[in-house]
């Protein structure tokens, strides 16, 4: 449905990076949300999987987030601030398959491989040995994008942001 939304919207603005000032149009939006969304469906992500998304607000946050939606997966949120710790913690409980986050944060994730097992990828907004880029998925023909999910609003979980972690470990909310 808000895909189809955009449509109306074309060439219209709808992100603009804050630092590069690069703008993301509608179009380009949509587009960009169906080739990632299939990127991830032929990497194995499908309906309940959980992609962690470790990084900063950036339109590949947003991208990411809508792509992960799309599969019928449930993104999960966390503050690019976590330590190991607790990035292990979050991405332990919610059984992450996959965690998206920039190439600085990536010693972080790898160190939270270790011993979180569920995760099976990193994808990195940028470069990074043993990762891959974000800019692959983006690449993407789109063709195992599906438009007829069965999704249900009432049911499916979409999101599982986690706390700050200030008064101890992040607690999924």
């Amino acid at each position: 449905f808000m895909l189809e939304s955009f449509t109306k919207y074309g060439d219209r603005v709808a992100l603009v990076n804050a630092i590069t000032k690069e703008e993301w149009t509608y179009n380009k939006l949509c587009i960009s949300i169906k080739r990632v969304a299939s990127a991830l469906t032929k990497a194995g992500i499908s309906k309940g999987d959980v992609v962690s998304l470790y990084t900063p607000n950036c339109p590949e946050f947003l991208v990411t987030l809508l792509a992960v939606n799309a599969c019928g997966a449930i993104c999960s949120p966390l503050n690019p601030l976590y330590t190991s710790g607790e990035l292990n913690h979050a991405t332990g409980f919610a059984g992450a398959k996959a965690v998206v986050t920039l190439p600085e944060l990536v010693p972080v994730v790898k160190d939270t491989c270790k011993t979180v097992s569920s995760i099976k990828s990193i994808i990195t907004i940028g470069e990074a040995d043993g990762c891959r880029p974000f800019s692959d998925l983006l690449a993407d023909d789109g063709s195992a994008f599906s438009e007829n999910l069965d999704i249900s609003p009432k049911t499916d979980i979409c999101s599982l942001p986690f706390s700050s972690g200030t008064t101890g470990l992040p607690k999924a909310v």
